[in-house]
């Protein structure tokens, strides 16, 4: 999904779109682990965290 934004930011022509496209392709060069535990903390105070373990 993210490679999709790159390459509409990249080809189309608009104001800042550059400045845009380093932003998004510098967020890609992250490692998973960075991107992800954000994300999981985001999803964990909106209180829509499902926990799919069986005790």
């Amino acid at each position: 999904m993210s490679m999709l934004v790159v390459y509409g930011v990249a080809d189309f022509r608009f104001l800042s779109g550059s400045f845009l496209f380093w932003i998004v392709f510098s967020f890609l060069l992250l490692p998973l682990e960075v991107r992800t535990i954000p994300s999981d903390e985001i999803v964990a105070n909106l209180g829509v965290l499902v926990s799919s373990s069986i005790c």
